[in-house]
């Protein structure tokens, strides 16, 4: 199991009760398991992979990203998960009847959703490793659904996790009925965005870049591109929800 890494966002309140958070509770889960240092050895490699157009997301951008729409939630906790038995561990921390809304923050593909993987064989691809993978069967789920409120709801922010899967099956209605929750995904490509601040060190630029001649200054992370602007995930609408069904006998 790998490391659950938590961030609380919040002012903790004096008397009875401090540090305890009360609902509704926004969770925010980011895949932890695509480490930069797999893809990237260095921060001029990675513009580099910019100017290329084979530059991809890991974990240090979904991080910044959720540290983005943290700041717009009241109530929150942010946590890193390499695998479903972090995520379980994470919910299983919560109080009962306390969760409003968990977000995740991953890498997705045809309707499955991963904490962890690797680049792939051809630039600007990766490998999902499918222990990852969100597993709506896991043995862990069915201690879940008493921790969350009524009307609850995930979504899912990652690349086509609203989308069928390759076996025509509907993970985010299997989601939605195991856990008894609104599940929200996206049938298309989540398009994240990276902004280098740098100084070329030769001219022109695209020569500096291709030879790695700049000094980097900052770097700023995850934001997405929503319509003409590039801003945080909250600017997004899922554009496929599915809503618990009734339980059959």
């Amino acid at each position: 199991m790998g490391n659950v890494k938590e961030r609380r966002l919040m002012v903790k309140p004096k008397g009875k009760n401090v540090g305890v958070l009360k609902p509704p509770l926004h969770i925010i889960i980011y895949a932890a398991g695509f480490d930069y240092r797999n893809w990237y050895k260095s921060q001029v490699a990675e513009l580099q992979a910019v100017y290329n157009k084979i530059w991809l997301p890991t974990t240090v951008d979904f991080e910044a990203a959720a540290y983005h729409i943290a700041m717009k939630l009241p109530s929150r906790k942010i946590f890193g998960a390499k695998n479903m038995n972090d995520f379980i561990k994470i919910l299983g921390q919560q109080n009962n009847g306390s969760i409003s809304t968990i977000y995740i923050i991953a890498h997705g593909k045809q309707g499955i959703v991963y904490f962890s993987g690797k680049p792939g064989s051809k630039p600007g691809t990766w490998i999902g490793d499918p222990k990852s993978a969100f597993n709506p069967f896991h043995k862990g789920i069915k201690n879940i659904r008493k921790k969350f409120i009524q009307k609850a709801k995930i979504i899912f922010y990652a690349c086509e996790s609203g989308s069928m899967a390759v076996d025509g099956k509907d993970p985010l209605q299997f989601i939605a009925n195991k856990f008894g929750v609104t599940a929200q995904g996206f049938s298309h490509d989540i398009i994240w965005d990276i902004y280098f601040h740098y100084v070329p060190l030769v001219q022109p630029v695209s020569q500096a870049i291709i030879a790695g001649s700049v000094n980097i200054t900052a770097v700023n992370r995850g934001k997405v591109y929503c319509g003409n602007q590039v801003v945080d995930l909250l600017c997004l609408n899922p554009d496929v929800t599915r809503k618990p069904q009734p339980q059959q006998k």
